[in-house]
């Protein structure tokens, strides 16, 4: 027996009506009358109970609900729809946590629930999607807890938004198993340690954003071998030492942000060869020597 509160919040987290996807009898519509039994999908027993939910025959394979505000919490059973192969809930008024029975849904390809107000941490069994190709939770603010090291299993993983939140430690070794990794904002957390030298791995990266944290150490001279590289962002922190000539090797980089860290020694002429270079942003940290002329005939600045 699984309860009509359970279908009935079941039904309501889909946002959508699924027997209108078949030729289904108007009566036999979600949530439009008062005994569940009706509902297409369902099936009760003689005492009125739902006994069996037969969701799998549509073989829902997703659930977008965007700027719809909704509200509430995304409920456990969504667990039960395993051909979900997309959840897109961004731009509502969720609240609670992200439910471990998203790990049952191996066919999901892309979990992006940015812009609400969730809670809690990323649960570990979503490590276990390895078909995952994109995660957003970015500016839910109150995700916390820790990078796992298991998100080196995601290695379709293009794209790693969780920027606004509060998660702690350090980026783990395993991030450099992400070959197709293309995308990665983890600014504006609580996120320390140091740069791993196994971001010389992704060489499909084109933006790295961890500004706004509390990163300390060098930038890695392996970030020259990023050749796809456009964006780098690693202001507000505690980064220090000279800036690594290997940066300099990045023809496609269109931005470079690493104001108010700790960095010093002098910025050398190589920055020329950065003819791409539209936004450079050096101030508030502890460079000398002169401003090279070179940066003159970056015809790109400012753009």
């Amino acid at each position: 027996e699984l309860g009509r509160d359970y279908v009935i919040e079941l039904g309501s987290s889909l946002t959508i009506d699924p027997s209108q996807y078949l030729d289904v009898p108007d009566q036999k519509q979600w949530l439009k009358d008062g005994n569940e039994c009706l509902w297409w999908g369902i099936v009760c027993s003689p005492e009125g109970d739902v006994g069996l939910i037969t969701l799998s025959t549509l073989s829902l394979v997703c659930i977008v609900a965007v700027d719809f505000n909704c509200q509430g919490t995304i409920p456990k059973e969504i667990g039960v729809l395993t051909d979900l192969e997309l959840i897109r809930l961004e731009l509502n008024f969720l609240t609670g946590t992200l439910p471990t029975e998203l790990g049952l849904l191996d066919n999901l390809f892309a979990l992006e629930v940015q812009y609400n107000e969730l809670s809690g941490i990323i649960p570990d069994e979503i490590y276990d999607l390895t078909l995952m190709t994109i995660i957003n939770v970015a500016k839910n603010k109150k995700i916390g807890g820790t990078i796992s090291p298991r998100i080196g299993q995601l290695t379709f993983l293009t794209a790693f938004y969780m920027a606004g939140n509060i998660i702690q430690g350090s980026i783990p070794s395993q991030i450099g198993n992400l070959l197709d990794l293309e995308r990665v904002w983890m600014f504006d957390n609580k996120l320390t340690g140091t740069i791993p030298t196994e971001i010389s791995n992704l060489e499909n990266l084109v933006e790295f954003n961890i500004g706004f944290n509390s990163f300390s150490g060098t930038i890695p001279s392996v970030f020259g071998q990023l050749e796809k590289l456009e964006t780098l962002r690693l202001d507000f922190n505690s980064l220090d030492g000279s800036l690594p000539v290997e940066l300099y090797n990045l023809d496609s980089l269109k931005d470079l942000i690493i104001n108010v860290n700790l960095f010093t020694g002098p910025i050398s002429t190589s920055i020329g060869d950065l003819k791409k270079l539209e936004t450079l942003d050096l101030q508030v940290n502890a460079l000398t020597g002169p401003i090279p002329t070179e940066i003159g005939s970056m015809f790109n600045l400012g753009k």
